[in-house]
This record gives structure tokens, sequence and C-alpha cells, in this order.
């Protein structure tokens, strides 16, 4: 028999009836996989390829991708067997997963570390993550440069929970560590922990900002020991988030066994924008003044959510911006208040609310009115005239005894507060000499200055003189600089190595030059980071910055003059305070 008869033999026995049953036999009982695309994962499968846990159609069709047909020559039981001893993919959300999610989120500059044998948890993380998407997007833009640490206990030995740390550089959006303990792990309350930590980076827009903390702090009016109002600086000029007191202490929301918020402005900051974020009836009801001022900085509720939630929790928006605009708050900072939430006619002088307060204000010795007032019988108090402007919810919450008496506490706060006597003229002056500083002069005076501190300091003077900062100076201020005092201020600029250093990097050196050819240098090259530190921080150079330098230039403590020339040296350093060194800030 020839191959080929042999073969077509084989093939007909292959096909005969009674094999091809036999076939058809053993196919019924081992039948074939279903297609992957339809062999559904369970909810909780999280794929190698990806470090997210995946539902429904991207389940399916990650899966249809990740998974080969069975090769040629498989049989149906062997590809079965393959599929059901595979080991599954592990389940839940991962402390890699988290930590990449919270980068994509805030940036590829965020950092994850842990120190002495402590370790970051899923569920510290999904606290973290919680928190981070429940901010505002601005705060979230100024944590992309944050390095977030997981220790055993507060970096100064302290027993916080939780301390921000900008390590002296407060540049906006510059590097940062937020430090989480033990104890905050095992609180049960991380997200909270970490809201509070976000406000403090909030307060100044991503940088410790005393001009931020300076008007927050007058809500309840924080004040110095010296009587000064508090600002994140203390008399001496140096950073400070210690021994400041408020002088109202009715509007508050904090942690009833810790009383954080009463200890500083920023702290309170951070309290208020903890429960601003994660719980606003709370701090709507505690104090609405502080609700208003977040709010138009956030917007995270829009002006109908604000006036829908005042009335929920019991407040008078009309009487609140009354409050407010008796306050020491600076104009700008009114009317942003007033503008993004519909509010800015309300509270106004001469409206029925703003009498109210008014009244108050002028009867706050009369004790038979405050015991009127404050005892449920404002009708009386107040008498039938003005009685009669409330709207009856006015006139309701005015009859408890309660809201009567935090309202003449926070009219009487307002009056005792140390008065807000930084005008934007006295900005405007700093600004200007600020700037002309770094105007380059002729190459004569620079090296005139180079070479006597005689001439910097008349250079300096005359900078002082120029109409753009001294027809902007307070009179008082003028005075004093044209005085004996006055001048030690300018010498003491003069000679100050820092300053001297900076100016070199901002002015360069000398070229020297021959027929016109330069064949030398003399002194130092301009610096680029310092040029655009010293334009960045004198942009941002507001009152706390101007109340610092006039106290230190009234002060009779030689040392203090050595501050103010290191505050000045700072602009070109990245830094806009008179210490480089920020205090941690707490939880």
């Amino acid at each position: 028999m020839s191959w080929f008869s042999r073969f077509e033999h084989r093939v007909e026995n292959f096909f005969h009836p009674d094999r091809m049953q036999n076939l058809r036999s053993r196919m019924e009982h081992h039948p074939e996989p279903a297609p992957v695309s339809q062999q559904v994962a369970s909810p909780t499968t999280k794929l190698v390829s990806d470090s997210s846990t995946v539902s429904g159609s991207q389940r399916l069709s990650a899966l249809a991708v990740d998974h080969e047909p069975p090769p040629l020559g498989w049989t149906a039981s062997i590809a079965s067997t393959a599929v059901a001893t595979a080991a599954p993919p592990p389940s839940g959300p991962t402390v890699g997963g988290l930590e990449s999610q919270i980068k994509q989120i805030l940036g590829p500059g965020v950092s994850f570390s842990s120190t002495g044998g402590s370790q970051w948890s899923v569920k510290d993380l999904q606290g973290l993550l919680s928190a981070i998407q429940a901010v505002p997007p601005s705060v979230r833009s100024n944590l992309g440069n944050t390095t977030f640490t997981r220790e055993p206990s507060a970096p100064d030995g302290s027993g916080d929970v939780a301390q921000t740390n900008f390590g002296g550089n407060e540049q906006v959006g510059g590097p940062l560590t937020i430090s989480f303990t033990n104890a905050a792990s095992t609180s049960g309350q991380f997200e909270d922990i970490a809201v509070h930590e976000f406000g403090n980076v909030a307060i100044g827009g991503g940088r410790f900002d005393p001009d931020a903390v300076r008007e927050f702090g007058k809500l309840s009016h924080f004040t110095n020991a010296d009587g000064t109002i508090a600002d994140g600086h203390d008399s001496s000029g140096l950073e400070s988030v210690t021994g400041t007191k408020p002088l109202n202490t009715t509007n508050f929301v904090q942690d009833a066994a810790t009383s954080l918020a009463q200890g500083s402005p920023e702290e309170d900051y951070a309290e208020s924008f903890r429960s601003y974020v994660l719980h606003p009836d709370d701090l709507m009801k505690a104090a609405p003044d502080k609700f208003l001022y977040l709010n138009a900085q956030f917007g995270k509720y829009t002006p109908s959510q604000v006036q829908t939630m005042a009335a929920n929790d019991g407040v008078d928006l009309p009487m609140t911006m009354a409050e407010l605009r008796n306050s020491d708050l600076r104009p700008d900072t009114l009317n942003k208040i007033g503008q993004t939430q519909g509010l800015s006619n309300s509270g106004a002088a001469g409206s029925a609310a703003g009498n109210v307060v008014s009244t108050v204000m002028a009867n706050l010795g009369n004790a038979s009115f405050v015991s009127q007032f404050t005892s449920g019988n404002a009708q009386q108090a107040l008498g039938p005239t003005l009685w009669g402007q409330l709207s009856q919810s006015e006139q309701s919450l005015l009859s408890q005894p309660a809201y009567a008496s935090k309202l003449l506490a926070t009219v009487k706060a307002n009056q005792a507060a140390p008065a807000d006597d930084v005008t934007d003229s006295d900005v405007t002056a700093m600004k200007n000499f600020v700037n002309l500083l770094m105007q380059q002069p002729s190459g004569w005076d620079k090296a005139k200055m180079f070479l006597s501190s005689g001439e910097r300091s008349q250079y300096i003077e005359n900078l002082i003189h120029n109409p753009s900062v001294w027809n902007n100076l307070d009179p008082s201020i003028k005075n004093l600089l044209n005085s004996s005092k006055g001048q030690d201020v300018i010498n003491t600029l003069a000679n100050n190595q820092g300053i001297t250093n900076m100016m070199g990097k901002i002015w360069g050196g000398i070229d020297i030059k021959i027929f016109g050819f330069t064949v030398g240098h003399i002194g130092p090259y301009q610096d680029p980071q310092t040029i655009s530190n010293m334009q960045s921080n004198a942009s941002r150079i507001g009152p706390a910055e101007v109340e610092a330098m006039n106290n230190l230039i009234k002060s009779d403590n030689p040392q203090h003059l050595d501050t103010l020339a290191n505050a000045l040296s700072n602009l070109g350093q990245g830094v806009d305070t008179a210490n480089a060194g920020s205090a941690n800030l707490q939880m």
C-alpha cells in the first residue's frame, strides 16, 4: 500500500462514526472553559499589573488583556486545570497603592518616611487620603512638596499627636514636613488630625505667613503679653507661637480636652479649618465669624448653602457681619467676606443689626443695660423703636441669654483690642524701600559703598528719603528716623554683614576695564536666586512685617536693631520673617 493510501485509510478511521461518537461523549464530560472575558473575578480582586482596586467592566477588560488563550495542543481539561490552580491575586488596598494614589493627587514631590520602628498602615493612609480629598483644591496645591512622616512621638519631644514644620524654608509651596505619631494612628481620628495639619499650611497659602496669622487672630483678638496684635512674631520680631491670649473666648471650636485653639492664632486657625472642612455646622454654631472668614478664602460652600446652614444653626448673618464691621479687620478682608458670600451690605451702619451692635457698644459701661440685655430682656434694653426694626428671628435670638451674652462679649473684646495702626501706605513705603534697594547703583557709587560703611549709611538714608518711601511713611516713623535713634538704625543696617553680602549678590561686583575692555572683576557676582527671592518676598511684605519693623526701631534694646538687619537680609534667602527657623505647628 502506498504512503498516500495509508494516510487516506487513517483519516477514514479517525472520522469513523463510532470513533466520532466516542469523542463527543468525552467532550460532554469535560466541557470547554468559558472565554476568559466571562470569568468574573471576585469584587475584591486586585490586579497584579495595577496597584488600584478595580471593579465592573474595568476588571473584566483588564483580565481579558492580561490572560492569553491556551496554546494549541492543550486539551480542554488541562486548560481548565491551569486556570483553577493559579494563585489568586492580592485583595484590598495596600500601603504602596495608597501612597501612589496620594502622589497622583498631590504631585511627584510628595514622599513618605517612617522612623523609630513606626510604620504607615493602610488605615493611616486611608485617613490621610480622605483628608486630602476633603480639603479645597487650593490647599492640595500647596502640599505638593510635603514629606509625610510616621514617628513614634512628636519630633520636638512634646505630647503632640502631629506637627507641621516648614524647616525655615518659607517659600510658597516650598518643602515642608508633616509628622504623625503612633498616638495619631491609634486615635481613630486620623482624618481630623490630618486636616488640622493642612490648616497650618493653609493659613499662609503654603508657608508660615505672619500677615495671615495677624488678620485671622483679630477674630478672637489674640494679643501678645506687651499688648500688641499677635502675628506670629514676639516683641523682638522673632517668630513665636506661644505667649498670646485671646480677649474673646466665646467663638472657639476645639477639642475640649486640650483647649488647643486658644493657645495661639495659628492653632485656632488650624482647628477652625478642620471644623470648616469636616464639621461645618459645628463651626457655624460656635464661630460664624470664622466660618465666613474661611469661606471667603476657600469658597467651599455657596452663598445659598451658607444662608441655609446659618438658618439651621441659629445664626443671624447680618448680626455677625455687624460684629465684624466693628472689629479691626482690614477693609480688604471685610470686602472679600461680603462680596464672596452675598453679604456686602449686610450689617452695615444704619441697618437694624448695625444699630444693635452700635447700641451695645455705647452701653458697655451701663450696668443696667448689660443686666437687661444678657438676662433675656433685650427688648427692654434696646427699646421699642430699635426692637421693631429687627426680624422675628433676630428678636427670638436676642431674647436668648446665651446669644445676647455672646454678642456683648464680642463687642466688648472689639473695644478692648489693640488698634491696627499699620496703614496700606506704611506697607507701600516698606515695599518701595526694598525695591529701591534692589536697583543697581552706578559703578562709582558701588565702589564707594564696598569700601566705606559711611557711604553705605548715606546711600540707605537717601533711599529712605526717596519720595516713594518717605511720603508714604507714618509721621511718627518719620520723626523717629530723623532722630539720633534713627541714625543708629541706619548705621546698623549699613554695617550688617548679612545685608552687605545680600547686596553684593544682587548688585554684583565691579568690572575692571581698560580702554573699554573688561580685564578683571572685583567683588561677588550676581546671584539669580537671591534676586528672585528678594523680588518675591518684597511683593509679600504686609502689615506684620511693617509692625515688626516699627517695634524693632522703637525698641531700646540694641540687639533688636541687629534683628531688624537680619530680617532684611533674610529677604534674599527664601524667607521673609525675622527668624529663619519656623516653630513647629502642632496638633
